[in-house]
């Protein structure tokens, strides 16, 4: 590494989802505990139209059976029980509501908002509909400068783009794209991408840094992903384990 190291933002990946359950209000709270710059967390439509902060399709983790979350209102969502799965310290943990993590954190770190698209069962009526109730609360909680819209769909963040253009757009890749042509025309509006740290090489982060445009990566949990990174020249590191990364960090910066 160079003598003078460039530290990234510092991505809390879901909170403190390594020793939490993920995507809760504990995790959360946990991963603030840490100096760290930002919480992801990803967000999806109950059945009554609310906006939820959890990432899989079915709720089976949470003993609601291999059935989509979009399938419950709202008052079944918060019944279960989004904790125990991940042991029983964790008993009776709820799952959170967009509006709840946007008026607890706004103003205290940076949230990175992955919109969820389980693209082959989406209704595009319900999609229009999350991308509309995620940009409300940010609008609400004056967030618009301290949040990113990810998503995996670029049809996705087209629309969030075309409702509200302030709003920065981080694509979510899980390999390379064709970087030329997608970077200069795909993916001109967008404020960066988030790739993942297996697939990423420096001269893919050059290219986006070129265009202004920012590359952060997921997801670092161990001493050799996190300086394959920063030797990247990555914008944000996420990770899992928001404290671990801390300290290895400021160990880095004890040997610069």
């Amino acid at each position: 590494m160079d003598d003078v190291l460039k530290i990234p933002k510092l991505i809390a990946h879901r909170g403190a989802s390594y020793d939490f359950p993920e995507n809760t209000i504990c995790a959360f709270d946990e991963a603030l505990k840490t100096s760290v710059d930002g919480i992801e967390f990803d967000v999806q439509l109950t059945h009554d139209q609310v906006p939820v902060i959890f990432h899989d399709y079915t709720v089976h983790r949470i003993g609601g059976g291999r059935h989509p979350i979009s399938n419950f209102d709202l008052s079944q969502i918060q019944a279960m029980d989004a904790g125990i799965w991940f042991g029983n310290t964790f008993h009776g943990k709820k799952i959170p509501t967009l509006g709840e993590v946007l008026s607890r954190y706004a103003g205290k770190t940076e949230l990175f908002i992955e919109v969820k698209d389980h693209e082959k069962f989406s209704e595009h009526k319900r999609r229009t509909i999350l991308i509309q109730k995620v940009i409300e609360g940010v609008r609400q909680f004056n967030l618009e400068h301290n949040s990113f819209i990810l998503c995996f769909s670029l049809d996705v963040l087209r629309i969030v783009h075309s409702i509200a253009p302030n709003l920065r757009c981080i694509l979510n890749l899980s390999r390379l794209p064709r970087l030329t042509f997608q970077v200069k025309n795909d993916y001109s509006f967008l404020s960066g991408v988030c790739i993942r740290m297996t697939t990423l090489k420096p001269s893919f982060v050059e290219l986006f840094h070129q265009n202004n445009q920012k590359v952060f990566t997921y997801t670092c949990n161990t001493p050799q992903i996190v300086e394959q990174a920063i030797q990247c020249n990555v914008d944000a590191i996420i990770s899992d384990k928001p404290s671990w990364l801390i300290h290895y960090i400021q160990k880095l910066k004890g040997f610069h």
